[in-house]
């Protein structure tokens, strides 16, 4: 990576363009802690426990999309 002003602007305008990728791609690691989180449930609660807490994941899902 060098220097001079031409490059600079580059990396800037790849910084931009990562960070609005990245906006798209958060949910997806947060989406597989939620998917071991419901694993671990699913391990130690009841099966009705666990339907509601994944409906709750579901939702936080729906609030994360359209946030």
């Amino acid at each position: 990576m060098q220097k001079t002003p031409h490059s600079s602007h580059a990396v800037d305008g790849e910084k931009k363009i990562t960070s609005s990728k990245y906006r798209i791609r958060e949910p997806a690691p947060m989406e597989r802690e939620i998917v071991v989180e419901v694993g671990l449930v699913l391990v130690y609660l009841s099966p009705f426990r666990a339907l509601f807490l994944i409906n709750i994941t579901h939702q936080l899902e729906n609030i994360a999309i359209h946030a």
